[in-house]
């Protein structure tokens, strides 16, 4: 009893320093789970940007068919020239009025003018799945990979 209550010289010689701060366990627990919700959210954060790069490719796609068909009702032709200012970073739009076949009906030498393709093709390497984007003169909507075309259209 006499021990506790008067402690040894050693022991009261020492300072006492106040501990404070993370342990290094702590530490690596956090950045576990910052490293497992990064690892759900990037992806999910990627896919809603290529959804808002497909959107604005959509709309451009729709803006070129549109002064496609203002065009048509002026000349009764289509230009592969309407939708010259329409690409941008993401997308590149293009147009072909030259194809033999559309869906299997002819566009002849006589009707080739009938007949458009307006492609936007994908400059993004990460979005594999919507290469490109396309619509006829038809109102026929297409994708690459041909599987995507319902998820590349859809912008909601």
């Amino acid at each position: 009893m006499r021990y506790l209550s008067n402690p040894s010289p050693l022991t009261n010689s020492l300072p006492h320093k106040a501990t404070s701060g993370f342990t290094l366990i702590e530490l690596m627990i956090v950045v576990a789970i910052i490293g497992a919700l990064a690892s759900v959210a990037y992806p999910s954060y990627l896919e809603s940007v290529f959804k808002g790069k497909r959107a604005t490719a959509t709309a451009s796609i729709l803006e070129c068919v549109a002064l496609l068909e203002r065009r048509f009702t002026l000349t009764s032709t289509y230009t592969d020239d309407a939708c010259n200012n329409l690409s941008n970073d993401d997308y590149t739009i293009s147009i072909d009025v030259s194809m033999a076949t559309r869906n299997g009906r002819a566009c002849t030498a006589n009707s080739r003018e009938n007949c458009f393709e307006v492609t936007a093709t994908s400059q993004i390497v990460a979005d594999d799945s919507c290469k490109a984007l396309t619509m006829n003169e038809l109102g026929v909507k297409a994708a690459v990979p041909t599987a995507n075309v319902t998820k590349c259209w859809r912008t909601t």
